[in-house]
Protein backbone atom coordinates (compact mmCIF):
# COMPACT_ATOMS: atom_id res chain seq x y z
CA UNK A 1 0.00 0.00 0.00
CA UNK A 2 1.50 3.35 -1.13
CA UNK A 3 0.80 6.74 1.55
CA UNK A 4 -2.13 7.42 0.26
CA UNK A 5 -3.95 4.74 0.58
CA UNK A 6 -2.70 3.56 4.19
CA UNK A 7 -3.47 7.39 5.03
CA UNK A 8 -7.13 6.88 3.41
CA UNK A 9 -7.59 3.52 4.90
CA UNK A 10 -6.28 4.90 8.16
CA UNK A 11 -9.08 7.55 8.08
CA UNK A 12 -11.59 5.67 7.45
CA UNK A 13 -10.92 2.95 10.59
CA UNK A 14 -10.54 6.18 12.68
CA UNK A 15 -14.09 7.90 11.26
CA UNK A 16 -15.09 3.90 12.72
CA UNK A 17 -13.85 4.03 15.79
CA UNK A 18 -14.83 7.60 16.60
CA UNK A 19 -19.21 6.43 15.10
CA UNK A 20 -18.63 3.21 17.54
CA UNK A 21 -17.55 5.06 20.52
CA UNK A 22 -20.71 7.98 19.69
CA UNK A 23 -22.99 4.70 19.53
CA UNK A 24 -22.07 3.95 22.80
CA UNK A 25 -22.69 7.02 24.45
CA UNK A 26 -26.51 6.57 23.36
CA UNK A 27 -26.56 2.91 23.88
CA UNK A 28 -25.09 0.99 27.25
CA UNK A 29 -23.81 -2.43 26.14
CA UNK A 30 -23.85 -5.48 29.30
CA UNK A 31 -21.23 -7.57 29.92
CA UNK A 32 -21.60 -11.10 28.45
CA UNK A 33 -24.17 -10.00 25.74
CA UNK A 34 -24.08 -10.75 22.55
CA UNK A 35 -23.36 -6.95 21.71
CA UNK A 36 -20.75 -6.91 23.99
CA UNK A 37 -19.01 -9.88 22.40
CA UNK A 38 -19.54 -8.69 18.90
CA UNK A 39 -18.44 -4.87 20.56
CA UNK A 40 -14.87 -6.51 21.89
CA UNK A 41 -14.81 -8.40 18.26
CA UNK A 42 -14.51 -5.43 16.28
CA UNK A 43 -12.46 -3.70 19.07
CA UNK A 44 -9.63 -7.05 18.59
CA UNK A 45 -10.00 -6.14 14.89
CA UNK A 46 -8.79 -2.68 15.08
CA UNK A 47 -6.18 -3.38 17.47
CA UNK A 48 -4.94 -6.04 15.31
CA UNK A 49 -4.92 -3.73 12.13
CA UNK A 50 -3.49 -0.93 14.09
CA UNK A 51 -0.73 -3.48 15.56
CA UNK A 52 0.00 -4.73 11.77
CA UNK A 53 0.44 -1.00 10.50
CA UNK A 54 2.59 0.12 13.29
CA UNK A 55 4.81 -2.34 12.06
CA UNK A 56 4.35 -1.73 8.68
CA UNK A 57 5.39 1.89 9.27
CA UNK A 58 8.11 1.12 11.94
CA UNK A 59 9.82 -0.83 8.93
CA UNK A 60 9.44 1.95 6.15
CA UNK A 61 11.33 4.15 8.63
CA UNK A 62 14.24 1.81 9.12
CA UNK A 63 14.20 1.41 5.43
CA UNK A 64 13.75 4.68 4.76
CA UNK A 65 16.97 5.72 7.25
CA UNK A 66 19.01 2.61 5.62
CA UNK A 67 18.49 3.87 2.13
CA UNK A 68 19.50 7.25 2.87
CA UNK A 69 22.74 6.27 4.74
CA UNK A 70 23.54 4.09 1.84
CA UNK A 71 23.21 6.83 -1.25
CA UNK A 72 25.01 9.59 -1.96
CA UNK A 73 22.68 11.70 0.85
CA UNK A 74 22.50 14.11 -1.70
CA UNK A 75 20.31 17.18 -1.27
CA UNK A 76 17.68 15.69 -3.51
CA UNK A 77 18.14 11.94 -1.04
CA UNK A 78 17.77 14.08 2.29
CA UNK A 79 14.29 15.45 0.53
CA UNK A 80 13.12 12.21 -0.02
CA UNK A 81 14.08 11.00 3.52
CA UNK A 82 12.24 13.65 5.37
CA UNK A 83 9.14 13.21 3.20
CA UNK A 84 9.07 10.01 4.10
CA UNK A 85 9.83 10.23 7.07
CA UNK A 86 7.03 13.16 7.51
CA UNK A 87 4.99 10.38 6.02
CA UNK A 88 5.84 8.04 8.70
CA UNK A 89 4.61 10.57 11.07
CA UNK A 90 1.45 11.48 9.85
CA UNK A 91 0.26 7.76 9.82
CA UNK A 92 1.68 7.07 13.39
CA UNK A 93 -0.80 9.80 14.72
CA UNK A 94 -3.44 8.69 13.20
CA UNK A 95 -2.98 5.03 14.80
CA UNK A 96 -2.25 6.55 17.98
CA UNK A 97 -5.60 8.47 17.89
CA UNK A 98 -7.40 5.31 17.24
CA UNK A 99 -5.49 3.50 19.87
CA UNK A 100 -6.79 6.44 22.28
CA UNK A 101 -10.18 6.00 20.65
CA UNK A 102 -10.48 2.35 21.35
CA UNK A 103 -9.31 2.79 25.01
CA UNK A 104 -12.14 5.10 25.61
CA UNK A 105 -13.98 2.32 24.25
CA UNK A 106 -13.10 -0.30 25.99
CA UNK A 107 -13.41 1.99 29.25
CA UNK A 108 -17.36 3.19 27.99
CA UNK A 109 -18.46 -0.53 27.58
CA UNK A 110 -16.50 -1.72 30.64
CA UNK A 111 -13.12 -2.25 30.67
CA UNK A 112 -12.79 -4.62 33.35
CA UNK A 113 -14.34 -7.29 31.36
CA UNK A 114 -11.78 -6.52 28.68
CA UNK A 115 -8.99 -6.07 31.25
CA UNK A 116 -10.27 -10.04 32.30
CA UNK A 117 -10.35 -11.12 28.72
CA UNK A 118 -6.81 -9.73 27.62
CA UNK A 119 -5.33 -11.41 30.82
CA UNK A 120 -7.01 -15.06 30.17
CA UNK A 121 -5.74 -14.66 27.05
CA UNK A 122 -2.17 -14.20 28.21
CA UNK A 123 -2.60 -16.90 30.60
CA UNK A 124 -4.04 -19.40 27.75
CA UNK A 125 -0.36 -17.70 25.68
CA UNK A 126 1.74 -18.89 28.26
CA UNK A 127 0.17 -22.04 29.73
CA UNK A 128 0.60 -23.54 26.09
CA UNK A 129 3.64 -22.34 25.56
CA UNK A 130 4.80 -24.58 28.53
CA UNK A 131 2.68 -27.43 27.32
CA UNK A 132 4.81 -27.15 24.31
CA UNK A 133 7.61 -27.10 25.84
CA UNK A 134 6.97 -29.98 27.78
CA UNK A 135 5.42 -31.93 24.63
CA UNK A 136 8.78 -31.39 22.58
CA UNK A 137 10.80 -32.25 26.08
CA UNK A 138 8.94 -35.96 25.55
CA UNK A 139 7.13 -34.97 28.93
CA UNK A 140 3.64 -35.15 29.58
CA UNK A 141 1.24 -33.34 32.33
CA UNK A 142 -1.44 -34.17 33.69
CA UNK A 143 -4.23 -32.10 35.74
CA UNK A 144 -7.01 -33.23 37.81
CA UNK A 145 -6.74 -35.74 40.76
CA UNK A 146 -4.10 -37.81 39.16
CA UNK A 147 -1.92 -35.26 39.58
CA UNK A 148 -1.70 -35.15 43.04
CA UNK A 149 -1.64 -38.92 42.95
CA UNK A 150 1.67 -39.08 40.60
CA UNK A 151 3.19 -35.94 42.60
CA UNK A 152 3.16 -39.05 45.65
CA UNK A 153 4.38 -41.79 43.61
CA UNK A 154 7.33 -39.22 42.17
CA UNK A 155 8.52 -38.43 45.64
CA UNK A 156 8.17 -41.66 47.15
CA UNK A 157 10.37 -43.27 44.21
CA UNK A 158 12.80 -40.00 44.55
CA UNK A 159 12.68 -40.75 48.37
CA UNK A 160 14.03 -44.55 47.55
CA UNK A 161 15.89 -43.73 44.58
CA UNK A 162 17.75 -41.01 46.71
CA UNK A 163 17.79 -38.69 43.75
CA UNK A 164 15.59 -35.49 42.58
CA UNK A 165 13.46 -35.82 39.40
CA UNK A 166 14.61 -33.65 37.05
CA UNK A 167 11.91 -30.77 35.53
CA UNK A 168 11.80 -29.97 32.01
CA UNK A 169 13.45 -26.12 31.16
CA UNK A 170 10.62 -23.63 31.09
CA UNK A 171 11.95 -20.62 29.45
CA UNK A 172 12.12 -17.88 31.93
CA UNK A 173 9.89 -16.02 29.65
CA UNK A 174 7.18 -17.84 29.52
CA UNK A 175 6.95 -18.29 33.16
CA UNK A 176 7.37 -14.57 33.60
CA UNK A 177 4.37 -13.83 30.74
CA UNK A 178 2.51 -16.61 33.25
CA UNK A 179 3.05 -15.16 36.21
CA UNK A 180 2.05 -11.47 34.31
CA UNK A 181 -0.63 -12.93 33.37
CA UNK A 182 -1.79 -14.16 36.67
CA UNK A 183 -1.17 -10.50 38.55
CA UNK A 184 -2.89 -8.68 35.75
CA UNK A 185 -6.20 -11.51 36.01
CA UNK A 186 -5.85 -10.68 39.81
CA UNK A 187 -5.75 -6.78 39.76
CA UNK A 188 -8.91 -7.27 37.11
CA UNK A 189 -10.72 -9.31 39.81
CA UNK A 190 -10.14 -7.15 42.28
CA UNK A 191 -11.45 -3.75 40.82
CA UNK A 192 -14.74 -6.14 40.03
Amino acid sequence: MNHEAKLIYLRNMLGQVRQQRMDLITTHVKPDSTAYNTLMTKIDGWERAVATMNRDLKSASHFAGMQFQHSGQSYPEKQRHDSRQNNVATLKGITLQISHELAHIVQQAGGAGHERKVALEGLKHAIKKIMDANESAGEEITLGPEASQLQTTVSQLTNEIGGTPQMPVIGPVNAFTLLLSLFALWKAMQKK
